[in-house]
């Protein structure tokens, strides 16, 4: 696990200062407050995710395949459930919500994929 939390804390790192970069340099209208939340609602999830995936391999292996796969279905639909709700109570914002959240999902995704 600490090896994964100092790959991770890199990773989230980089990230973050490349969103400031581009927030204070590129586009600043398009990063906001929501960019950052965002991106520490993927931390978080991330970093909760891998302790489960974690747990669930001190058991039997059948045990770890149903946890991985139900989370990842879990997450899915949560994610899901966000964009949906987000972009109907902020219509005017669903569009840059939505394009910022797929970034941060492509890119956490391969970073647990890795």
């Amino acid at each position: 696990m600490k090896k994964y939390l100092q790959q991770f804390g890199i990773f989230a790192v980089i990230i973050a200062i490349t969103m400031w970069l581009a927030g204070t340099l590129i586009f600043p209208e398009q990063v906001n407050g929501t960019s950052w939340a965002i991106y520490f609602y993927f931390v978080v999830v991330t970093v909760l995710f891998h302790f489960g995936l974690l747990r669930s391999t001190e058991g039997r292996p059948q045990v770890f395949v149903r946890y991985y796969i139900g989370t990842t279905t879990f997450k899915l639909m949560l994610h899901l459930g966000i964009l949906v709700l987000y972009s109907l109570f902020n219509k005017p914002d669903a569009m840059r919500f939505i394009f910022t959240f797929m970034i941060f999902y492509f890119l956490f995704t391969a970073f647990e994929v890795m």
